[in-house]
């Protein structure tokens, strides 16, 4: 893939023609979002409510918004809203910011993967991390897998925090634990599965050059 002359960045509609079909992929991304963020609580104990040692479902957050753009993140904060708040017992009115830390993740990623990263000779959509050098996987570990849940877990094991799930003297053995096992499933899963997916949605002109389209 050239990462020197790239269709991918961070124009609003850049191909209107495509806006009915991707709305169409977020109304199932979502749908899946919510299955995968249920799960993710559900069947991976993590000590407290919301905050898995490892939850999976950041992987999905990561790729269908580095690929889809909003329509990612949009699916993102629907999955956890539902899947990981509401369907988990958590009241709406704490579901809703704390969903936004699931927003966090892919955000920061998918900023820098459309703008700085192509001038790294990182392709936009992830899909050469695991190609040599190695420094572009060294990048990602750093900005797309470690920083990110980071700052997902602050905030989300605050409002955890606030709505009485996770106890005031646990808050930073909390963090920790959203923030290592997101750190981890990322820098794993991710770089193998972009590469094996990001040549295919390129070629066929599914993945959004820009937010919407």
């Amino acid at each position: 893939m050239d990462t020197q002359h790239t269709p991918y960045g961070l124009a609003w509609n850049p191909r209107p023609q495509n806006l009915r079909r991707n709305l169409l992929l977020c109304s199932v991304f979502s749908g899946v979002s919510i299955v995968v963020s249920g799960l993710a609580v559900l069947a991976i104990p993590g000590g407290f409510l919301g905050v898995g040692a490892l939850y999976f479902a950041s992987v999905f957050y990561a790729l269908v918004t580095y690929w889809f753009g909003a329509w990612g993140l949009i699916a993102s904060f629907i999955g956890a809203f539902i899947g990981a708040g509401l369907l988990t017992g958590m009241p709406i009115f704490f579901a809703l910011p704390f969903a936004v830390a699931d927003i966090f993740e892919p955000l920061l990623p998918v900023l820098i993967l459309r703008t700085i990263a192509p001038r790294l000779g990182i392709h936009p959509l992830a899909g050469n991390l695991l190609a040599k050098p190695w420094s572009r996987y060294a990048l990602f570990c750093i900005f797309g897998a470690a920083l990110p849940p980071f700052l997902s877990g602050l905030w989300g094991t605050w409002i955890l925090t606030l709505a009485g799930f996770v106890p005031p003297t646990a808050f930073f053995a909390a963090v920790f634990s959203w923030w290592f096992g997101a750190f981890v499933l990322l820098a794993i899963l991710v770089p193998p599965i972009a590469s094996a997916l990001s040549g295919y949605l390129h070629k066929t002109g599914l993945a959004c050059h820009g937010w919407l389209s």
